[in-house]
């Protein structure tokens, strides 16, 4: 409904100002709406963005709770993009509490479902994901960027390959592995300049810097931080 989708806005605006509280009566507000209507696809919607809202607030048991009810409703009604939703959100709050064995199966699980949908982007994007969980695992990671880099090309995602990137230059670095590292990173740098994304390009450059200062080249780490 129009009334519902107006909610739903105000409810992410007043989310993004900080006030959790307002946000979070208006998302109850809609699903009393959604539930009128028997709109089972907006209901898990307005779930996932009430657990949204909640974790960003600290409020994990609600976020919880929420996606709990999603992953119930969504299977009983085969909405498969709501399960998944459900699934991002819980991998998130997982990875937040430092919970890596939780966040690590249920992005195999996100992958899983992703790779039967032959869903390029969702891939990329769980691969990329999922090497936060299984590097504090002390699982093997080359594989998992590999194959985000090497999708995100396929589709043409610039910011999924710089993210890649970034990600492969960090490994390489912890690896000892500095001239590896540096080419990673440039890799990145040149492309968030091509694209024009500043927040991608200010990471590339940042990562830059900490590399030089890792190397003691003071002069290079100054510039990059300039």
């Amino acid at each position: 409904s129009m009334r519902g989708a107006a909610l739903d806005l105000i409810a992410r605006q007043l989310a993004d100002q900080g006030d959790v509280n307002r946000s979070l009566e208006l998302l109850r507000e809609k699903m009393e709406i959604d539930s009128q209507r028997h709109d089972i696809y907006a209901i898990c919607e307005t779930l996932c963005s009430l657990a949204s809202v909640a974790r960003s607030a600290g409020l994990d048991a609600l976020a919880d709770d929420c996606l709990q009810e999603v992953m119930k409703l969504s299977a009983i009604n085969q909405k498969s993009e709501a399960y998944a939703e459900a699934l991002r959100e819980r991998a998130a709050i997982a990875l937040k509490q430092e919970n890596y064995p939780l966040a690590s199966d249920l992005y195999r699980e996100i992958l899983a479902m992703a790779r039967q949908r032959k869903s390029k982007p969702a891939i990329a994007n769980t691969l990329r994901l999922l090497v936060f969980a299984a590097e504090e695992l002390g699982q093997s990671i080359d594989s998992l960027l590999e194959e985000s880099l090497s999708v995100s090309r396929d589709i043409g995602d610039y910011a999924g390959m710089i993210r890649s990137w970034i990600q492969l230059g960090t490994l390489a670095q912890e690896q000892g592995k500095a001239d590896q590292a540096q080419d990673q990173f440039e890799k990145a740098r040149n492309l968030a300049e091509q694209i024009q994304d500043q927040e991608l390009l200010a990471l590339a450059w940042q990562s830059l810097g900490e590399l030089a200062e890792e190397r003691e080249n003071w002069i290079k780490a100054r510039h990059c931080c300039e």
